[in-house]
């Protein structure tokens, strides 16, 4: 989770600011506010990155929304996760010159992976950065055809047109391929949004199994008996859909009861209909 938010901190202050860009979602509006005061008011924050104290506060109302539908421990993690990216913003240096130059595509390119990597990492740790990573999660938790990566692009939207009216477009353009790489990382690094097809053939008793994999992955399987086309031999065949953080956990179980099991795996399946979405 620490780690996590010091890669962010990294895409944000190392390659997203020093070019000119902007994040997206709750941070993209912590920085536009941050432009107003600085450019429109002429106040002066010094070395401080006054951006992420502005994304603190505006993080309350989300804290609060997570702590009502999530829990204490998520609260807490989440509090941690924030404050720790809060103070590394604000005391964080961003580098001049940028660290690719004028390269503003290579730029936002990195940051958008970077900092997409940091946050599916917080992510993966049962936590989040707040803004709209929370109130994703708790959408996620309602909702079984949302994605972290979709709620995100659809916020952005909303600040990349701002950018596009108040700055430069090339601004908004580039900040917005930024925010749509980060998206993209996100849901491949939190891979609970990926899910799994899975058929299990085996030659095994399957009853045990069949509860294991129903107990402990608390998800549905529908069965079939099959035949072997060269032995003759009759078999089991087993269906499921799971995340790819279960995968894992399956291929465990399925092996202490077959080690010769068959076990065919296809990620990205669409789903309609009674699935389960599970959160870490």
């Amino acid at each position: 989770m620490l780690l996590g938010a010091f890669l962010y901190v990294v895409a944000v202050n190392e390659f997203v600011v020093p070019v000119g860009l902007y994040s997206g979602g709750i941070m993209g509006f912590a920085q536009l506010i941050r432009t107003f005061l600085t450019e429109s008011l002429h106040m002066d924050f010094g070395n401080i990155e006054i951006a992420s104290v502005i994304f603190y506060l505006l993080n309350l109302p989300g804290l609060i929304l997570a702590r009502k539908v999530m829990g204490r421990r998520y609260l807490i993690k989440t509090i941690v996760a924030v404050t720790v990216m809060t103070v590394l913003m604000a005391l964080l240096p961003s580098v001049r010159p940028p660290v690719l130059g004028d390269d503003l595509l290579g730029s936002c390119i990195v940051g958008g992976m970077l900092g997409g990597v940091g946050i599916g990492l917080i992510l993966r740790a049962g936590s989040s950065l707040g803004g709209m990573e929370t109130i994703g999660v708790v959408l996620l938790y309602h909702y079984k055809g949302l994605s972290i990566g979709t709620i995100n692009t659809m916020v952005n939207m909303v600040v990349y047109a701002i950018m596009f009216f108040v700055f430069d477009p090339h601004v908004a353009i580039y900040s917005l391929i930024c925010g749509a790489v980060n998206s993209v990382t996100i849901d491949q690094v939190y891979l609970q949004n990926i899910n799994m097809e899975v058929h299990v053939i085996t030659t095994a008793d399957t009853k045990e199994l069949e509860q294991r994999l129903m107990t402990e992955l608390d998800r549905g399987i529908t069965k079939w008996t099959v035949v072997g086309a060269y032995s003759g031999s009759e078999q089991k065949m087993l269906y499921m859909i799971v995340n790819k953080y279960e995968v894992r956990h399956l291929r465990m179980i399925v092996n202490e009861y077959d080690p010769r099991a068959f076990v065919v795996s296809k990620s990205g399946v669409g789903i309609n209909g009674n699935y389960a979405r599970h959160l870490n």
